[in-house]
């Protein structure tokens, strides 16, 4: 229940890197406010409160924040491995969620995180944004209108340089923090085969570690995913971390009619 000001109260819930995108963002949205940070490191949270001259309280605890009354709802962007024990706390604690991207690394998580969310009758956003991109938008419209005709085919690329002893490997490349590289990038990819295709019936997947790191890595930076539609459409995903080029990121659809190749059509 929002307190006071009528702006949506928010605690963030993952001072980190992706944290503070999200924070920046709620700071910068006229319609909310950064109330609360929860950390498991003070000095991170810290850090980020003072270098964003905002008056948020911060906390390493954080149950402490979800009783706080002016907390509406929470931004979850913890490491994956806590999305799941996150995500459920908040929603028995009656607050709007939106978490981010992957859901969790288990499908049981999952559904765990579903029936609480449901149990507890709030809402729960995951952080599948590509689907706001004005191509996707606009590609979806054509498909709505029936300009593609039947999709025969749909492709998407996550094609990432990371360099090897970039800081963020030494979560990413853990498989019991991260889950997989799959979770962490190119769940984007199947999330838009999924919001033009439908849902998924069949699934194939080969994966490899291939890139010299500084350190030893666990979760593969290389994936080539095939899936098949219940409406019949067949997909592929590539996902390749590491090779030397500019991040790219790519939606291909092919129908009877009209084919989407990016932003063209």
């Amino acid at each position: 229940m929002m307190c006071g000001d009528e702006r949506i109260g928010i605690g963030l819930i993952g001072a980190g890197w992706m944290g503070k995108h999200h924070a920046f963002n709620i700071l910068k949205n006229q319609h909310a406010r950064l109330v609360a940070v929860s950390d498991l490191e003070d000095e991170t949270a810290r850090e980020f409160v003072d270098s964003a001259g905002i008056s948020a309280q911060v906390y390493t605890d954080y149950q402490e924040m979800l009783a706080r009354p002016d907390v509406d709802a929470v931004v979850i962007a913890s490491p994956n491995k806590a999305h799941a024990e996150h995500a459920i706390a908040a929603a028995q604690a009656g607050k709007h969620i939106y978490l981010e991207k992957p859901m969790a690394t288990t499908l049981e998580d999952c559904r765990r995180i579903a029936h609480a969310v449901e149990q507890a009758g709030v809402k729960c956003s995951i952080g599948y944004h590509r689907r706001l991109n004005p191509i996707v938008q606009y590609a979806k419209q054509l498909q709505v209108e029936g300009r593609l005709g039947e999709l025969i085919l749909a492709e998407s690329d996550y094609v990432h340089y990371i360099p090897g002893d970039w800081s963020i490997w030494e979560w990413l490349g853990k498989e019991s923090i991260a889950g997989s590289l799959v979770h962490a990038g190119a769940g984007h990819n199947v999330d838009l085969l999924r919001y033009f295709c439908g849902e998924v019936v069949e699934v194939s997947c080969f994966k490899d570690i291939r890139m010299p790191r500084k350190c030893q890595v666990e979760t593969e930076d290389i994936a080539i995913i095939n899936l098949r539609f219940a409406n019949g459409t067949l997909g592929r995903v590539v996902m390749f971390v590491g090779p030397i080029m500019p991040f790219n990121f790519t939606i291909k659809l092919f129908g009877t009619r009209g084919t989407v190749d990016n932003n063209r059509i």
